[in-house]
Formats: C-alpha cells, structure tokens, sequence
C-alpha cells in the first residue's frame, strides 16, 4: 500500500487513502485485503523489500529509516520465521539441493548439484539431465584464459551437447586422455574435445594417442613426439575440467556402465584382472575400488592420460 522508497510508510497509507476518497472509493472498499495483517508488520515489510527487491544493505535501511542495523536483522529474521516473507527456491523440481547440501557437508565439496529425476528414469535421460545442468554450471565457472580439461563418456558428451555458443572467452581446451578406436561415435574424446572448443570458441589441444599401449615403453616414447609433448604440457594448467566415472560392471540389467568395459577398451582379460584387484569405477580411465583406492598399478603405465595426481 506504500511505495518502499517513501520515507514514512505511515504519510504513504494517508496520501493513498485521500487519493481514493477524492476518487469515490467507500470506506469498505479502503479495508485491507489481508486484515491479519498487524500494524506492526508494516516496518519489517518496507525493511524487507529494502533488502531483498532493493538490495540494500542493513546499515543503508538503518541509516534510510532511522534505526540500528542489529533491528534491521532482527526485523528480518523475525519477517522470515513468522511467514511474512517467504523465500522460495524454483529448482526443486529439477534439482535436489538438500541432498547436494549434505554431499558438500560430508565431503567438503565448494560446489555441488544434485540432479532430481523419477526413480524410473532411463539412463539416457538421466545423462540429458545432468549434462543440461552440468553445463550450466561450466559455463558460468569459465573465465578468460582458463584452460579447460575434458574426459570421455556419455555423461561427459551431454555435457559437451548443452554447451552454450561463447566466444568471450579466448580459452584453451585440452583433451586429457588418449581415444580408442573401439569406442562408440560421439564419445570418444578426441571428438568431445573438438566439439567443446567449437562451442566454446577456444583452442584445440587434441591428444593423438591411443588411450592404452601394449607396454610402458610404447607409453614413453609416444609422450616424446612433439605433438603429444604440447597437449601433455598443459595437464598441469587445467584450471576447470569435466570428467565422468563410469561402472565397471552394471547393478542391473538396464545400469549404465563404464566405456572401459562395454566398449572392449580393455581385453577381457585385462578387466577380469582389474575387478579381481577390486575395482568398481574409473575416472577418466584411472580405475578405483569403493573405497576410493585407486588400483590397477600395472594398466596405469600402459596409460596415455592426465595422471591422478594431476
């Protein structure tokens, strides 16, 4: 009933009600549409909408409305508990953030987004959903001169998919493991990475090596080749990197697995090996037990790829 930038929210009713007597309006018509509102509420309300519609600061609201900055939080906090103001957060429906509070709480996580989907959802719209957020969240982090490291996978690619046109950027974008000839058409990395750089108007910086060799020593002379030596050199500058953890061996029929198994990246003797040493997942082809371990010592130095430490 007052506009908020009125000094006094008192003057404001009078002025209005005037307004509407000299207009013909009744008496009645002049009772308020919500009468369990109480007189005073209308402080807390216009300190209120100082704060959030004009984003004031506390000590601006005092300073504006002749009272200490401790009242004007205490106003808040009294608005909020009391229903007066309710704040209300449109995610839900897309994501869980109760339960992406309690993953930053127990694992110490700066950032974290939970994706909310129907229990019955299939994997490929689950990889939708979150590459649609995920992406979200990487543009928003990217800023100029970042290098940008990418994985492989399904989850990675749907990422790469939602990624907005930008131009702003002036970036590098690094693949971060070797491909495979046995992995399907449009997850390989060499192909996520030239999409992403592409999307994102950065620099290329392809990785043309196999993901694994036959023996260490294949590994090492291949990083000796000048053009594998250039993109190995950025690993240790990625600032922001998207990667996916893929299942080694599915928890149903219809569970999305890991590109290391399904995609006959590895020889079937080469995974029995590696799940007998109690790996579950990999992280960018880096295999690991459910305890967090990494395992498989004898892959990793047939591996071209960013190291774990890394």
């Amino acid at each position: 009933m007052w506009s908020p930038r009125t000094p006094d929210p008192l003057l404001a009713l009078v002025d209005m009600s005037e307004t509407r007597r000299r207009k013909g309006f009744s008496s009645e018509s002049l009772a308020p549409a919500r009468p369990s509102l109480e007189a005073k509420d209308l402080v807390a309300i216009q300190v209120c909408r100082l704060f959030y519609d004009e984003q004031l600061t506390k000590i601006e609201i005092g300073n504006r409305l002749g009272i200490s900055r401790f009242r004007v939080a205490r106003l808040l906090e009294q608005a909020r508990e009391s229903g007066l103001v309710q704040i209300e957060y449109r995610d839900r429906e897309l994501l869980h953030p109760d339960l992406a509070q309690a993953l930053s709480q127990r694992f110490g996580l700066r950032l974290c987004q939970v994706v909310r989907g129907p229990a019955a959802i299939d994997s490929a719209g689950a990889e939708l959903s979150v590459g649609h957020v995920a992406a979200a969240v990487v543009s928003d982090l990217l800023a100029r001169r970042d290098v940008f490291g990418l994985g492989w996978g399904r989850a990675v690619a749907a990422v790469v998919e939602h990624l907005p046109l930008r131009n702003d950027l002036d970036i590098d974008v690094v693949q971060l493991a070797g491909g495979s000839a046995r992995v399907a058409f449009g997850i390989d990395p060499s192909e996520l990475a030239h999409r992403a750089a592409a999307r994102l108007g950065g620099l290329l910086h392809a990785l043309h090596a196999p993901a694994f060799v036959e023996t260490r020593e294949i590994r090492d002379a291949l990083l000796r080749e000048r053009e594998i030596v250039d993109t190995v050199r950025l690993f240790d500058s990625v600032t922001l990197a998207v990667l996916g953890i893929g299942a080694l061996y599915p928890a149903g029929d219809d569970s999305p697995r890991s590109a290391l198994s399904i995609e006959g990246v590895l020889s079937p003797v080469a995974l029995k090996r590696l799940l007998k040493s109690g790996a579950t997942c990999d992280l960018i082809l880096h295999a690991f037990d459910r305890e967090g371990r990494f395992v498989g010592a004898e892959l990793e130095d047939r591996l071209v790829a960013i190291s774990v430490e890394q």
